[in-house]
């Protein structure tokens, strides 16, 4: 789920019914909020739709508001004793990416091509990393993914990448030629 809807306040009751049908289903379930101002604006009205979150995909600065601290550590001791799943980007130096109450810290990838625009880069690592846990990479994998997928976005204008750009041919991009 999108935070960026949330701008329309109805959407937290239209997500907080995708969640239970999701789960009714086995289904799981997660939340990128996208702006730490979704996040301050509406925190109140957030809370009941977390609470049926599985996973979450924050920053940095929206893991430490969210959890009332001051340093990561404390944040992700807190986020991964609550989510099943999710992660906490840092920018250009990487994420911190959990799964089942352990976490571990995978720098990005750094394109070999110029940074054009950073916009949808934290859409994409999601989109990445999801792909790769559900397909059962190990969390390190799918980490890795999630950066080759945030970082082919960065190197273009705009933030979705052209239907040419699959997996596999994130994984042969020129920015991605010695990773593997």
């Amino acid at each position: 789920l999108d935070g960026f809807a949330l701008y329309h306040l109805p959407a937290i009751d239209a997500y907080c019914y995708a969640a239970e049908c999701a789960h009714q289903k086995g289904g799981m379930t997660a939340l990128s909020p996208g702006d730490i101002s979704i996040l301050q604006t509406h925190a109140s009205a957030l809370q009941p739709l977390m609470r049926t979150m599985d996973g979450l995909f924050v920053n940095a600065q929206e893991a430490c508001f969210l959890t009332q601290a001051d340093d990561i550590y404390y944040a992700l001791k807190v986020l991964t004793q609550t989510y099943r799943f999710g992660a906490v980007t840092d920018g250009a130096r990487g994420a911190f990416v959990f799964r089942d109450g352990s976490y571990i810290f995978e720098p990005s990838i750094h394109p070999t091509l110029p940074v054009i625009d950073t916009n949808g880069a934290g859409d994409n690592f999601v989109g990445g990393f999801l792909f790769g846990m559900l397909n059962g990479l190990p969390l390190q994998q799918a980490a890795q993914l999630g950066h080759a997928c945030a970082g082919a976005v960065i190197t273009q204008f705009g933030a979705r990448l052209p239907a040419h750009h699959t997996f596999s041919a994130i994984l042969k991009h020129p920015v991605y030629r010695d990773w593997e």
